[in-house]
């Protein structure tokens, strides 16, 4: 399997971005937030970005201007134009805040018109010039004009101008020679490096990063790390682990980094691998999540190794016991789920899961449960239907045992069990109306496989469904599923 992913997110890590958003600690909403515009600004699309949309826009009341400063930025990237009355709301509680306000004025830009930005701009009481001429540049032709003929000198730009613009060179939106005349902004990033506001270094590092400079960009000396404030030494670390050359040469360095006393710093390093990975780091990362006690950390680092344990052996064997060392349909389990999606070693999770959950959700072992309350009877075993299963449907609604015999007959395995997870998702649905709009699509499906049409409803039906339910419920990680395995049938691919 080739070792790229589509640019769509796929329904796992939609659910989990989900959960994260809303979980009540804001420091988790923030790096959800942070890690959804690092996918947005790759290229990575939603299929159906309602949900998401939705839940980005609850944090902007959250307490932390961080927070809401990141809810910004990700609507901006959704390209989510209809809250620009609540983002400007923002300002009145923004005025010591020049990076918040430099987000909102990039919204507010990005989601309408230069005339109509300025004329909401200017009934805010707000000027741009400054940090808010870098910002509006970056979706404004007119503003991006005034920007070339003002430029940030490096010899006396303000903090908030640097990292402003830093942004925008990071973003690849900055017009050339922004810092000097004669020198690229490339350089005007290396020399930034070493400027006296940590938060100006961490931000020209970060764009170094973003950009793919290479560690061999960094003006710091790996000699200065252990002195250098807590935010630079994480991108120090992080620009490290984006360049897959020198990481290999640099190994002793990431030891050192990994090793950091500050948690944060570890944090970083272990969101940064992620998106990253090489053989020789392996030993080195499994001997850090064998001895790191910060549970977000084991969490991010786990995300890495389910990332990349199609191509590592070690890996696979440890993603493979967390997973059934993990509770079912917990969050371990969806996290991992997430971070392997679309890799090989997703299909062996999602089997432990299937034999394990499956037996217990319809186990015999709740028959006289199921006959007290007056519900049938499903059992489901190594993924086919018996004829208890068949009577259950049978009686439940418009399925009968001719169109289950079929499912258990289609040629494609893959297939089948898609349809088997749709029946079992729909008996546990409270609406009757809407279990008998799925057994009818069902229905349909067994009598013609091949038919496109009946699979796109079914989608949108399975899509309709997830929609209607409680993000954090184990339904809706069920559906995302059923999206997710639709979408990766060969004949149907695109679909989720």
């Amino acid at each position: 399997m080739s070792s790229q992913k589509p640019l769509f997110f796929s329904s796992e890590e939609e659910a989990y971005l989900v959960a994260q958003l809303n979980n009540s600690d804001d420091r988790i909403a923030v790096k959800a937030l942070q890690w959804l515009c690092k996918k947005l600004t790759d290229g990575f699309v939603f299929v159906e970005m309602t949900a998401v949309k939705s839940t980005v826009r609850l944090c902007l009341y959250r307490p932390s201007a961080t927070c809401r400063r990141w809810a910004v930025n990700a609507l901006t990237d959704l390209g989510a134009k209809d809250c620009v009355d609540v983002v400007l709301g923002m300002v009145k509680d923004a005025d010591e805040d020049p990076d918040l306000l430099a987000s909102i004025v990039a919204y507010v830009f990005a989601s309408n018109t230069d005339k109509v930005a300025n004329e909401k701009i200017n009934s805010s009481g707000l000027e741009i010039d400054g940090t808010l001429l870098i910002a509006a540049s970056q979706f404004s032709q007119k503003q991006k004009k005034r920007l070339v003929e003002t430029r940030i000198p490096l010899e006396n730009g303000s903090a908030a101008e640097f990292r402003a613009a830093v942004v925008l060179t990071g973003l690849g939106k900055a017009p050339e020679h922004l810092f000097h005349e004669r020198h690229t902004n490339f350089t005007a990033l290396s020399q930034l490096n070493l400027h006296d506001a940590p938060s100006v270094s961490k931000y020209s590092i970060w764009a170094q990063a973003r950009l793919k400079l290479g560690f061999s960009s960094l003006q710091v000396p790996t000699s200065m790390y252990e002195s250098s404030e807590p935010q630079v030494r994480k991108w120090m670390a992080r620009l490290l682990v984006t360049d897959e050359y020198n990481l290999r040469r640099e190994l002793d360095f990431f030891d050192t980094c990994v090793g950091d006393d500050d948690e944060n710093v570890r944090l970083e390093i272990a969101l940064e691998l992620r998106d990253n990975y090489v053989p020789e780091i392996s030993k080195i990362v499994r001997h850090w999540m064998m001895r790191e006690t910060d549970s977000e950390i084991r969490a991010a680092l786990q995300d890495h190794m389910a990332s990349y344990a199609y191509m590592d052996g070690h890996y696979a064997a440890l993603v493979v016991e967390l997973y059934k060392r993990a509770a079912k349909k917990s969050p371990v389990r969806m996290r991992l789920e997430a971070a392997s999606a679309q890799t090989e070693i997703y299909r062996e999770l999602k089997k432990i899961s299937w034999e394990q959950e499956g037996l217990d959700l319809y186990s015999n072992d709740n028959d006289q449960e199921s006959r007290l309350i007056g519900r049938p009877t499903v059992s489901i075993t190594n993924n086919n239907f018996n004829n208890s299963t068949i009577g259950a449907f049978a009686n439940n609604g418009n399925i009968d045992a001719d169109v289950i015999k079929v499912i258990q007959g289609m040629d494609s395995s893959d297939t089948r069990q898609v349809m088997e997870k749709v029946l079992a998702l729909l008996v546990q649905l409270d609406s009757k109306k809407t279990t008998k709009q799925g057994e009818a699509l069902v229905a349909e499906i067994a009598k013609k496989p091949d038919d496109k049409p009946a699979w796109r409803r079914l989608l949108e039906f399975i899509k309709g469904v997830r929609d209607g339910i409680d993000a954090t419920s184990d339904l809706y990680v069920q559906a995302g599923e059923i999206l997710g395995e639709i979408g990766s049938l060969p004949d149907f691919s695109g679909f989720s």
